[in-house]
């Protein structure tokens, strides 16, 4: 399946987001994206935020090859403007909530993670995974008086451990900030931070395998917001057991598995431009395109697949 979200906006003040999973468990988001979105409240972009009201303990919520990009359009409106939150107002919520392959370009405070008394960037809880996963500004910051931070917990109901594998965060304020005294383990990750850990919570990175000091160099020239869904050449080898660093929003996910299938163009992006005169593909006209609105991450998409 897939999904795509423009310039979607929720209620006022009701904290109402895009793909929210509300009281839910065994749920798997996939193949996402959004852009453009100016939140009104309260409100995460792409979330499962679970337990609402205190009802049901959720978990096993997994999310897989999505990507927002461009959500600080509008910084003078507060809200939280996270792009992922997997969120639990109880003890016992969200165990075992992974990310995988998954981008966030220029967000307005939040990456990963929530506010006040909540299970955030993934849950914070048992079995909670975060792998190949892209956070870029550009900017680190503040943007309507929120501190921009890439993977985030304040939770007052921790309930197990976090892991992080082959993540960036570039140019972020924050690279993890953690006050839910529930033990976080990173390793084989770049950051490009004023802090790469703040918080209460015990952790010493930079983690065995990460890195500082070499440039993702990416290559927006070329391919344009696109670029950081893929990734950079410069860390290539350099993630745990020499795989990559950062996320790859390239392949269709199905039923939570890689698959070998183009997710670009954007399915049935010839007839999206036709009839609504919109690309969902392209941020600039590739020449041809019936589309009068280009809204997509990419430059062009020669070289983005082998």
């Amino acid at each position: 399946m897939y999904v795509l979200l423009r310039g979607w906006q929720g209620d006022t003040g009701s904290g109402n987001g895009m793909g929210q999973v509300y009281n839910s468990s065994g749920n798997i988001v996939e193949n996402m994206t959004g852009t453009g979105i100016q939140p009104v409240g309260d409100t995460n972009p792409l979330t499962g935020l679970n337990n609402w009201g205190n009802e049901i303990a959720a978990s096993n919520n997994h999310y897989y090859g999505c990507a927002v990009y461009n959500l600080d359009q509008n910084p003078s409106i507060y809200s939280n403007g996270t792009a992922f939150a997997d969120s639990a107002a109880v003890a016992g919520g969200n165990t075992n909530v992974t990310y995988t392959d998954m981008a966030v370009v220029n967000c307005k405070r939040w990456a990963f993670g929530g506010g006040n008394n909540t299970t955030d960037w993934g849950g914070g809880d048992y079995g909670t995974r975060l792998r190949n996963c892209t956070v870029y500004s550009a900017t680190n910051a503040t943007s309507g008086g929120h501190t921009k931070v890439g993977f985030r917990d304040n939770s007052s109901y921790p309930n197990g451990s976090k892991n992080v594998r082959n993540c960036i965060a570039d140019t972020m304020w924050n690279g993890i900030e953690d006050n839910s005294g529930v033990a976080v383990s990173e390793y084989n990750c770049y950051w490009n931070c004023n802090n790469v850990y703040t918080g209460s919570t015990p952790i010493s990175p930079p983690g065995t395998g990460d890195t500082t000091v070499i440039d993702p160099a990416w290559d927006t020239a070329t391919f344009g917001t696109g670029a950081y869904l893929m990734p950079p050449a410069a860390l290539a080898g350099l993630g745990e057991g020499g795989t990559d660093m950062g996320a790859d929003v390239r392949y269709c996910y199905v039923d939570g598995a890689l698959t070998t299938k183009r997710l670009w163009p954007w399915p049935m992006e010839g007839r999206i431009a036709a009839e609504a005169g919109v690309s969902a593909t392209y941020e600039v006209d590739p020449g041809g395109s019936a589309a009068t609105t280009f809204i997509g991450p990419w430059k062009t998409l020669a070289g983005v697949y082998p």
